[in-house]
């Protein structure tokens, strides 16, 4: 039996962000095992964050054939032990593909514009009255992206939340793909000899900046990435994280900055919309 006890502040930010990874990493390296988890200590946490945990747990039951178990007490922060006792609002697809390739309409029918169009909409709860026409194009690449991939390695497996801040009028908005990553599906596909003595950050960043063919070698991919730093550049979304195997990517004074962290098996995006975001793209 192994018990892992999650850290006092659990985020994928900043200072926190190597112990949380750790964390995460522990429940995937047992197989076959019995987990029991340790909530107590855990005081400072978001919703993107917790469904990240969630994703991991779910991959450890399902990939890993573990048994999970919750031991010990709940947080004494009332705000975390209410999120972790609440259904959080989390849209989620797992969905296995017995074949190479899906049709056209199966396809749609996983993208569901229906609910990317409701997800939009729900800035309105923070006072934005315009139709977000940039982010509906966003949220349809981020989803498609996680299809194809998901179908390449047939599973389909993304997770979406969002929080809303009223007092600050933004929301923040969490998107996972528990893939193999952005670095492992290209390294997966073959990359130029070039990036096998390169770090790898300029897989990322060349993603980033179109410089690479999508890893799923369709025609018509490979633009969620771009679509995101252009959205970033412009001012339409701020407070970007990027995270996704080896490699965290931020905006910081007009540039992009990749830093190295601890192999994670996945893609994590957070991002922020306020009334501040759409006036930057009506102008």
């Amino acid at each position: 039996m192994t018990t892992i006890k999650i850290p006092s502040t659990f985020k994928l930010k900043d200072f926190s962000l190597k112990v949380t990874i750790e964390t995460l990493i522990k429940f995937i390296k047992p197989k076959n095992n019995i987990i029991t988890v340790d909530f107590s200590e855990m005081e400072n946490t978001t919703k993107g964050d917790l469904m990240i945990l969630i994703a991991q747990l779910e991959k450890s039951t399902l990939s890993n054939k573990n048994r999970i178990f919750r031991s010990g007490g709940l947080p004494k922060n009332k705000k975390v032990k209410k999120m972790l006792l609440s259904s959080m609002d989390l849209v989620h697809v797992n969905k296995d593909i017995s074949l190479n390739k899906l049709e056209d309409y199966e396809k749609a029918q996983i993208l569901n514009p229906n609910l990317i169009d409701s997800v939009v909409q729900g800035s309105r709860k923070v006072g934005i009255k315009e139709y977000f026409t940039p982010f509906n194009e966003f949220l349809i690449e981020l989803i498609a992206n996680a299809v194809e991939h998901g179908i390449n390695n047939k599973n389909i497996n993304w997770w979406l939340t969002h929080e809303i801040d009223r007092e600050r009028k933004e929301v923040k908005y969490t998107f996972v793909d528990m893939g193999l990553g952005i670095i492992g599906s290209h390294k997966k596909a073959g990359l130029p000899i070039k990036y096998k003595f390169l770090p790898d950050k300029y897989i990322m960043l060349d993603s980033l900046f179109a410089k690479l063919r999508s890893s799923t070698k369709e025609s018509n991919r490979g633009r969620g990435l771009p679509q995101l730093r252009t959205m970033i550049e412009n001012g339409f979304v701020s407070d970007a994280i990027l995270i996704s195997n080896s490699v965290s990517l931020r905006y910081d004074n007009e540039r992009f900055v990749a830093t190295k962290n601890m192999y994670f098996v996945g893609t994590y995006y957070s991002w922020v919309i306020n009334k501040n975001c759409v006036e930057k793209w009506k102008n």
